[in-house]
């Protein structure tokens, strides 16, 4: 017996298709993109990491000065001076 209409069989088949493109092209590519980034970010991460303490406390001191620099220029408090 054979089918009359192949049209619903070649809709289903084509849509299929794209939808098999957009996840391996998109949906893993987003996924990948994430994954370098987070790789990329770690790696720059381990070499901050000195295990100094010294250098952590400098640093912290530095970022504690710069909100605090940010904060007197932003409430307008730096007028009061």
């Amino acid at each position: 017996m054979s089918k009359i209409n192949t049209g619903g069989v070649l809709l289903g088949f084509y849509l299929s298709s794209a939808g098999n493109w957009v996840d391996a092209k998109i949906v893993d590519g987003v996924a990948n993109g994430f994954s370098s980034t987070g790789q990329s970010l770690s790696r720059a991460a381990r070499r901050v990491q000195t295990g100094i303490t010294e250098q952590y406390i400098l640093i912290f001191s530095t970022g504690l000065v710069v909100l605090l620099i940010l904060f007197v220029f932003a409430t307008g408090a730096y007028r009061l001076l």
